[in-house]
């Protein structure tokens, strides 16, 4: 069962105009659901996802959508209705941002299964916290089999700034390796998302799932200018999200999506402060 709406946020004086969205697809005792919101306050900010979960949110991601940001926007809470995002003070103005979500059905209560086989894919998430500014590695909830595969994460801290970057994921062994900036200090909290090929398959960066579809990769990004990346296959309609983790050590600035043009691809615009060859994982979730 899938089901999705569009809205139109406009700006106080009336000047701005932003395209959101909102969808969700069931799959079994799991509820996945995606959009595209504005984040207005420095402050904590509440959001409804487009049908409320049957208990909880398991896993999230978050990812600017504004060309040039330099920022990451992190979840602070993940309710079974709403989640709530508490960007870091220096971020100003109108920030639009993908989001992605998964937890249980409506009418469904379960502990977290951390994983879900998805045809011959398998998608896995968790909560972990970074306590280093040296390598740390973690545990994966199952190993994956071979191709293409992919890991993000998005900060669970209010008001941190910085991206945890990913040194290295190693599907088929189940690890990933952060080695986070230097400007983080103490306990950081995170939610991981990783996917690829399920144990004993191949995999080419997509899975039609049924009435929506997760596709993902890794890529490089080497300009200050827009870029586009081309995905396996074209969505049905521009309704999908895109997300990006870099998958090198010791960064902190995100690689924001600027708007896309076509339902086969998304622009990566980075800051004029990043600099050379940049590498990173993207998801994409749609119809």
């Amino acid at each position: 069962m899938t089901t999705s709406e569009r809205f139109i946020f406009t700006s106080d004086d009336g000047r701005l105009h932003y395209n959101g969205f909102r969808a969700s697809a069931i799959v079994g005792d799991l509820m996945f659901q995606w959009g595209q919101d504005v984040s207005t306050a420095d402050k904590a900010q509440s959001f409804f996802y487009h049908r409320e979960f049957g208990s909880r949110c398991h896993a999230m991601l978050v990812c600017c959508s504004r060309s040039n940001a330099r920022q990451a926007v992190p979840v602070q809470n993940r309710g079974a209705s709403e989640f709530v995002l508490d960007r870091g003070k220096d971020i100003d103005g109108y920030y639009p941002f993908y989001w992605f979500a998964v937890g249980d059905a409506p009418d469904t209560a379960q502990d977290d299964p951390r994983s879900v086989s998805l045809g011959e894919t398998t998608l896995m998430w968790g909560d972990a916290t970074s306590t280093s500014d040296k390598l740390e590695r973690f545990e994966m909830p199952a190993a994956l089999g071979v191709g293409v595969d992919a890991a993000l994460a998005t900060v669970t801290k209010a008001n941190v700034r910085a991206v945890l970057s990913i040194s290295s994921f190693e599907g088929p062994a189940a690890k990933l390796t952060l080695n986070r900036h230097n400007d983080f200090s103490g306990a950081v909290d995170f939610n991981y998302v990783a996917v690829g090929a399920s144990e004993g398959e191949q995999s080419r960066g997509v899975q039609d799932c049924g009435g929506f579809k997760l596709q993902w990769g890794q890529a490089v990004s080497d300009t200050d200018r827009e870029q586009l990346f081309m995905m396996p296959e074209p969505f049905r309609d521009m309704d999908f999200a895109v997300f990006t983790s870099r998958s090198q050590s010791n960064t902190k600035a995100i690689l924001p999506l600027a708007r896309p043009i076509n339902s086969n691809s998304f622009i990566v615009e980075r800051n004029s402060a990043i600099d050379g060859a940049q590498s990173f994982y993207w998801l994409a979730i749609g119809f």
